[in-house]
């Protein structure tokens, strides 16, 4: 067991969900006691951080209901690399879709299900890539790739992504067919993101200037504007530098979320008004090192920052209101999403296994169901949660610590 967890948390440090997005905002929670981890980090910063915001007033005792507990396993794909990036989105009523990078060709490959997840084929082969994420809403997909500027060699996952292009591509049809592939960016680092609404697409990634920047485009994709320098990160040689860590971003309104982890690895917001064109101070929402799930849906937005807590607004992040207790975490990935008419978390608990919790108004969380969990041999972790016509969770099993990966949706009955 404990070369099992060994392995998870190698793969946990490798693979933050590329799926989710992240945000939060100007009125968010303190600290239920944690040492800060200013001191941990030595002093690096990012410019622009803000002082830590007031605590939210309220505080929410969370009720639970009964939920059903019938999971059944559906095959997606085998033999993806373990280090993969593997996402999972939804496309409809019954429709959804999983990307992830196949071992053997380096590839992107996406999978696509019409009967709420039961059956899966790949129906398209994208770029090469070190590393993706990807967003979607209804047909729309987008997908973000590092791209190396040679060949396949490069291409040892996780990769070192430092001066590879930032590159989209987009269908408006359910992954059958793609746009051409249009640089956006070049990166310093492996972490990025993008989300839709409408016609709406935004961007972040850290650049070669180590500068977090965002693009915005209002005609579907198909152009972007100017880019937006949002945060520069500021490393020190007085510390052990990570790197910023991951990005997050959402719509919510008319308002652009985005969010980074500070030098003090404190989650950090940045909202962009009116799609991004005047761009608020930066907040920090939490004073504990993490990085924060997402979900937002209209003026409602929740952000899990820890199996203690979850902040939600309902007016794009201008304020927060705290719920308490939302999951049992562990060591693996938090996912979380608004999908089909719910708030939907997947995870991978303290007790190594996986998840699934449904809330109407994300207050009040549905009893935990257990959908897969570790064996002697093999890890199992989880990499999305969407609805299509009933809940789906991505789950990736390493099997017995091989640098394989299979990956298989759960559905419930």
């Amino acid at each position: 067991m404990v070369a099992s967890m060994a392995r998870r948390l190698g793969i946990v440090g490798a693979l933050l969900v590329a799926a989710l997005v992240v945000a939060g905002s100007a009125s968010a929670a303190a600290s239920d006691g944690e040492t800060s981890a200013a001191i941990a980090n030595g002093g690096c910063g990012v410019s622009g951080d803000a002082a830590p915001v007031t605590p939210a007033a309220s505080r929410i005792p969370v009720a639970t209901e009964t939920a059903a507990s019938n999971w059944q396993l559906h095959p997606v794909a085998s033999n993806v690399g373990i280090n993969s990036p593997s996402v999972l989105l939804a496309t409809g009523s019954h429709s959804a879709v999983v990307l992830a990078v196949a071992r053997l060709v380096d590839r992107l490959i996406l999978w696509t299900t019409d009967d709420s997840g039961a059956t899966w084929h790949a129906i398209a082969k994208l770029d090469q890539t070190s590393d993706f994420t990807a967003a979607s809403d209804g047909p729309s997909i987008d997908v973000l790739m590092a791209v190396p500027h040679r060949t396949s060699a490069e291409l040892a996952l996780p990769a070192d992504t430092h001066g590879q292009q930032l590159r989209y591509r987009r269908s408006l049809d359910g992954g059958a067919r793609w746009s051409l592939s249009q640089k956006l960016g070049s990166l310093s680092y492996p972490e990025f993101a993008v989300a839709r609404t409408g016609n709406n697409v935004a961007v972040a990634w850290w650049n070669e200037r180590d500068q977090l920047r965002v693009r915005v485009s209002g005609d579907s994709g198909a152009t972007f504007g100017s880019a937006s320098t949002i945060a520069t990160y500021q490393g020190t040689s007085g510390c052990v530098d990570p790197g910023p860590g991951q990005v997050g971003v959402a719509f919510s309104g008319r308002q652009i979320l985005v969010t980074y982890l500070s030098g003090h690895r404190y989650p950090t917001l940045r909202r962009g008004l009116h799609y991004g064109r005047h761009w608020t101070p930066a907040d920090v929402l939490h004073m504990q090192s993490g990085f924060v799930p997402l979900a937002a849906h209209g003026h409602d937005v929740a952000i899990i920052v820890n199996l203690k807590l979850e902040l939600l607004s309902h007016d794009s992040g201008d304020s927060w209101q705290q719920v308490r207790y939302p999951i049992e975490a562990g060591s693996g990935h938090v996912n979380l999403s608004w999908s089909d008419g719910m708030w939907r978390v997947a995870y991978y608990d303290k007790d190594l296994a996986i998840r699934y919790r449904e809330s109407s108004d994300a207050i009040h969380w549905s009893t935990s169901e257990v959908i897969a969990t570790d064996s002697a041999a093999d890890d199992v972790d989880v990499y999305g949660v969407v609805g299509a016509g009933t809940p789906l969770v991505l789950v990736a099993t390493a099997t017995g610590g091989t640098k394989v990966t299979d990956l298989e949706v759960a559905t419930r009955d």
